[in-house]
């Protein structure tokens, strides 16, 4: 079992071939006879005292290290078939301008996606774009597992994630010191226009971007906190988020408020969560780890990958989208 970054499994093989007896140099260490000590005792040598010497005892290895990660068990993520990256090869062609202004994936309510929107969000260390990660947000939302009924017989989403617009938008507000009011923002969570409540929910997401890093800030309607999802640990603490995060909060708070809901939002707890990390070097895959996260987040993570399969998921969300039942625009090779 392999050590990936990101899961609570470690590899135990270094373990396994570890003898606690380093210092013998082959064998079981055996029990050894009384020895006389020499140095003391009488003349010709005897000596009135026996030393026994112990047997040694068997070093164990010590408990296996947790892996702060909060992770489920390894989830081994699959390579393209040869169709699949054939499928993915046509999608990231820039031959000319014709091909790349063309419409590839349309998947309602999402804005269509041309080849170069593809290409440039998706291909390595490319920095995901607001309208590719709408259409990621849809395709979530849009699973089977995410949708049921309320015992009133109403439809629900188990998660609802809010379209990367309205993180946007908020931050634009707070970073010039707006009013921020509910009224503003009500064609993002209008139970008329969704067609169902958030309130019913038990995951709300906002994946925000600022200063080119994607993160998503979680208001957990279940376990009544709010979850901060970030490949950069240190991002938060460096652009100093937290009164961000205390007046999104407060908006929350008012939007559930005004959706029926009787949680008091502004009194959840914000609390940050170990998860894996991206790679120094690609600060472009912080929109893929916020996709995956999203995806995978129950509170915990539901599946494991790591920074060194990112552009692996890269190609398998282009040929999901690709072949998903809901785009209208069918792939022809």
């Amino acid at each position: 079992m392999v050590d990936v970054e990101g899961s609570s499994l470690h590899d135990v093989s270094a373990h396994a071939s570890f003898s606690p007896y380093q210092e013998e140099a082959t064998g079981t260490p055996q029990e050894h006879e009384p020895i006389m000590d020499l140095s003391i005792g009488h003349p010709d040598g005897s000596s009135t005292h026996l030393i026994q010497r112990r047997r040694r005892r068997p070093i164990q290895p010590g408990p296996q290290i947790q892996d702060p990660y909060e992770s489920a068990p390894v989830v081994v993520i699959q390579q393209l078939t040869q169709q699949e990256d054939l499928l993915y090869q046509w999608c990231m062609k820039k031959d000319d301008f014709l091909i790349l202004s063309k419409n590839v994936i349309h998947i309602p309510p999402s804005p269509s996606l041309m080849r170069s929107d593809i290409i440039d969000s998706m291909k390595a260390r490319g920095h995901v774009s607001y309208k590719v990660m709408d259409v990621a947000r849809t395709v979530i939302m849009e699973r089977e597992s995410n949708k049921a009924r309320t015992r009133k017989g109403f439809s629900r989403r188990f998660v609802h994630i809010f379209d990367p617009q309205f993180g946007a938008e908020f931050a634009e507000m707070f970073n010039n010191g707006r009013s921020i009011c509910v009224e503003s923002f009500e064609e993002y969570f209008q139970p008329k226009l969704l067609h169902y409540n958030i309130n019913d929910s038990n995951m709300l997401m906002v994946p925000l971007l600022q200063k080119t890093h994607w993160w998503c800030c979680v208001f957990n309607l279940r376990d009544r906190r709010i979850d901060i999802l970030d490949s950069m640990e240190s991002f938060y603490a460096a652009n100093q988020l937290h009164q961000f995060v205390l007046s999104l909060r407060e908006l929350f708070h008012h939007i559930v408020t005004y959706c029926g809901g009787v949680v008091s939002v502004n009194e959840f707890e914000i609390m940050h969560h170990r998860l894996p990390q991206q790679a120094q070097r690609d600060p472009g895959s912080s929109g893929i780890f916020v996709i995956k996260f999203m995806e995978s987040w129950d509170g915990r993570m539901t599946s494991s990958f790591s920074k060194d399969t990112i552009n692996l998921i890269r190609k398998q969300l282009v040929v999901q989208w690709l072949t998903h039942d809901n785009n209208l625009i069918k792939p022809t090779l």
